[in-house]
């Protein structure tokens, strides 16, 4: 059944309506899977089997770990008590699920489904997404229509994508994406813990539970350390911190003369009207070998002056531009201004309180997930905005939240 995102508007409903019959399937399943394992297994199985994840992956689950833990302990641990086959398998065979051939054919599927970190290319909103396996160079049209309205391109995944009879649904992802940039240390990872230096990682070790715990352990390791960075200092072309401060001043003069008297500020630009006030921009002109420093071509924005009819306002973004700032317009204007207050607002310690805010892996959905970001080319946002998880767009968090709590409820 077609599942390519150029199939005809007929074939690709029927495609979603079978990807949707598929989804339900699969929640009912894990739910039933859950159910028997307790029942034949007991409580202690499922403890084993967190136990063995543990020991091969190296860093403990979290909250964003919940939807591909589940897969991974019904669909790939093997222990003595199921025969060393997954749990899944095992109890296919003991119910004789051969007998009903789209049952037995989905639960093989997800057993035969390899983990892969999945970076999404394109996005086809209400209806689903294109992803690449950065492991295999596989890509695979997903049907999913809940992930096609939150996801983002060129975010990375690590989990599960399941295929029927040609219809291919994400079976379990961990809920923290990560970015192109971040998700490279863990394709590294992948094949050194293959031990291959090719770009593809042989399939058998994709089928590993083993390597597959192991993997997992490695993303977690990276979500942990791209979550709890510190953030970089922010300066100014100056190179001093950047520190937004707004000093007033009380004008004692008409405001026009007051701006003519500014024009004898050094860098002053023409005033522009805006309503009843003046905006007069104060520029410096960087020497061509310090072009580096600036992303203006050389003439570098290090201050602004607002002149209302009773106020003069100066705008710099940092201590050392305020206190020049602030002797060249008393200079300027001499006694037809009178200085009242300077503001200051501290913008890493906002920053950092925003960081923070916004939650480590494993918070909330994508983990924070997903606080709230992940990579350029995504619509309406940039890599700068997005190189922390916590960025990531509310309604990406809210959804994969919303799923996080409902595999705990389920378990």
């Amino acid at each position: 059944m077609p599942t390519t995102p150029d199939s005809s508007d007929f074939a690709r409903r029927q495609a979603a309506r079978t990807a949707d019959q598929f989804k339900r399937l699969d929640e009912e399943f894990a739910d039933l899977l859950r159910e028997q394992s307790g029942r034949l297994l007991g409580q202690l199985w499922l403890e084993q089997a967190l136990e063995y994840h543990l020991e091969e992956s190296g860093a403990p689950p979290g909250d964003a770990d919940i939807m591909v833990l589940t897969v991974w302990i019904l669909y790939h641990y093997r222990s003595a008590a199921t025969d060393d086959l997954p749990f899944a398998g095992w109890w296919a065979e003991r119910k004789k699920l051969r007998r009903e051939p789209i049952k037995a054919r989905f639960v093989q599927a997800h057993v035969d489904a390899p983990i892969g970190l999945w970076e999404v290319q394109e996005i086809q909103r209400g209806h689903g997404c294109l992803l690449k396996d950065l492991l295999s160079g596989d890509t695979v049209f997903v049907l999913d229509r809940a992930s096609s309205e939150t996801l983002k391109p060129w975010l990375v995944l690590c989990g599960y994508l399941v295929q029927v009879d040609g219809i291919a649904f994400i079976g379990g992802v961990h809920l923290q994406p990560l970015m192109p940039t971040e998700a490279e240390t863990v394709v590294k990872a992948a094949r050194s813990l293959a031990r291959t230096r090719r770009k593809v990682v042989p399939l058998e070790d994709r089928l590993d539970p083993d390597y597959q715990a192991a993997l997992l352990g490695v993303w977690r390791e990276v979500v942990h350390d791209v979550t709890h960075r510190p953030l970089p200092t922010m300066q100014n072309t100056d190179g001093d911190p950047m520190e937004p401060q707004r000093d007033e001043f009380t004008l004692n003069a008409p405001a026009a003369e007051v701006v003519e008297r500014l024009a004898s500020v050094p860098g002053a630009q023409p005033p522009e009207r805006e309503g009843r006030n003046f905006i007069v921009p104060v520029t410096v002109t960087r020497d061509p070998g310090d072009m580096s420093r600036t992303a203006m071509g050389g003439a570098t924005l290090i201050a602004q002056i607002v002149v209302t009819p009773k106020r003069l306002r100066v705008e710099t973004n940092s201590v050392r531009r305020a206190d020049n700032a602030r002797a060249a317009v008393e200079k300027a204007a001499g006694d037809l201004v009178t200085f009242r207050l300077r503001a200051a607002e501290d913008l890493q310690a906002a920053l950092e309180e925003r960081h923070s805010a916004g939650g480590g892996a494993g918070g909330g959905p994508l983990g924070g997930p997903v606080g709230g970001g992940m990579p350029s080319g995504s619509p309406g946002m940039s890599f700068s905005s997005l190189d922390d998880p916590a960025n990531l767009p509310p309604e990406v968090r809210e959804a994969l939240a919303g799923m996080a709590e409902q595999e705990q409820v389920r378990w």
